[in-house]
């Protein structure tokens, strides 16, 4: 085994047995005695082969993840490793030579197999993904001394041109549609005219006020309880998340980034105020934010009842076309098909991001805290995309930013 290590301005690698340096001087770049110390572990495997089959340790990899994810006491989740799990079985085992082993998987293995999944239909954009996954698994049989060759850390899918679109859609993710003001005005106003009538009218109101004011994550809003709202300070909390089939309630968020305590103004708190005041006198024994629908449940509104919250309200508008099946919608058409709450979230981080150095206040690090992200660049690589879009159609600072032209009484 060897390891990476500052030394002398520079970068050295080790053997970890004798703490040994395998080579004369210093590497200026950290990444370039990673390249070295790969070739060193490719080297070997060349020298001592693995027994094991490329197909066979990746099963054997995956059903590893998929025991330590349902433990929810551990960072690595369920969702986290469906991919894995998808890959292995829509392409992997179907479309990879069984024979290649890990030691002697090289640029022909890759360019062959993903070659073969092109040619079945899948997409440019998944077989990226399964790349990088691919990438993930090597190195942990690296780390795991199971002798596998390194060489394809270095494979770049976009210059394997046999497969990349002419299309730029196909290549990149698809961009969320931003909902505009005009819009957010029709939504808000008909909402508040059934608010306060029964549960359905009350939760969409609230679902789509938080949605517009904090633009979170549909597992933040779900782990939101009523002590995460702090009026007094003006602060609403932001420490757990709620994903029901990773074990329910876990206090963990998607990145260090998204613990995060959200400063909010007027008349966030004026909504605030009057949602904590109708759970009180309808759901005064369930302490979540946004409780399921039978008083007699403990937990949160379960996803089906978060989602059709949002689709109702879109139908009801004309923004979306559905199809019922047992109080489960299918979408046929909106132009928010694929993120009916998450429109919200990229016009939050859009109009933030346009707002930088232009409102006081509003700089590079109160963006990336507000929505959630360690690094800035995540923010901006996300969602900087959207900006022209909407440059004419909002307002700026985060409050008035937000809801200026919302005159809505709470």
């Amino acid at each position: 085994m060897y390891r990476v290590t500052p030394k002398r301005n520079g970068f050295v690698v080790l053997r970890t047995a004798d703490r040994k340096q395998t080579h004369k001087g210093a590497f200026a770049k950290k990444k370039e005695a990673i390249d070295y110390m790969n070739s060193l572990y490719t080297n070997k495997a060349k020298a001592d082969p693995s027994t094991l089959t490329f197909v066979n340790a990746y099963e054997a990899f995956i059903k590893e993840r998929e025991e330590i994810s349902v433990n929810p006491d551990v960072l690595l989740t369920v969702n986290g490793t469906a991919g894995y799990r998808s890959d292995f079985n829509k392409r992997i085992k179907p479309f990879m030579d069984k024979d290649v082993l890990l030691s002697s998987f090289d640029y022909e293995d890759m360019t062959t197999f993903l070659l073969k999944c092109h040619s079945a239909g899948h997409n440019y954009k998944t077989l990226t993904r399964t790349v990088r996954n691919i990438k993930t698994f090597l190195n942990e049989m690296k780390q795991k001394g199971k002798n596998p060759c390194l060489d394809m850390l270095h494979f770049r899918i976009d210059k394997f041109h046999q497969i990349v679109p002419t299309d730029r859609s196909e290549r990149l993710e698809k961009n969320v549609a931003i909902i505009d003001d005009a819009t957010i005005l029709n939504i808000m106003i008909e909402l508040n005219k059934t608010k306060d009538v029964d549960y359905q009218s009350a939760i969409s109101f609230a679902l789509f006020s938080i949605s517009l004011f904090f633009g979170l994550r549909k597992s933040e809003i779900k782990g939101l309880k009523r002590k995460d709202v702090m009026l007094d300070h003006n602060l609403l909390s932001i420490n757990k998340i709620f994903i029901a089939r990773e074990g329910g309630l876990l206090h963990r968020t998607k990145n260090v980034g998204s613990f995060r305590d959200i400063k909010f103004g007027h008349k966030e708190k004026l909504f605030l105020t009057w949602w904590l005041g109708w759970l009180k006198e309808n759901y005064p024994e369930n302490d979540w934010l946004f409780p399921a629908q039978k008083r007699s449940a403990a937990g949160p509104i379960s996803d089906k009842g978060y989602y059709n919250a949002y689709w109702r309200t879109y139908e009801r508008l004309g923004l979306a076309k559905l199809e019922w099946h047992n109080g489960h919608c299918e979408v046929i058409s909106s132009p928010f098909k694929s993120a009916p709450s998450k429109t919200f979230r990229h016009r939050l981080a859009t109009i933030l991001i346009d707002a930088l150095d232009k409102v006081e206040g509003i700089n590079r690090n109160y963006v990336k805290s507000r929505v959630g992200h360690t690094r800035f660049t995540t923010t901006q690589d996300r969602y900087g995309n959207h900006n022209r879009s909407v440059l004419d159609k909002t307002a700026i600072a985060t409050s008035d930013l937000l809801s200026s032209k919302l005159q809505i009484k709470y």
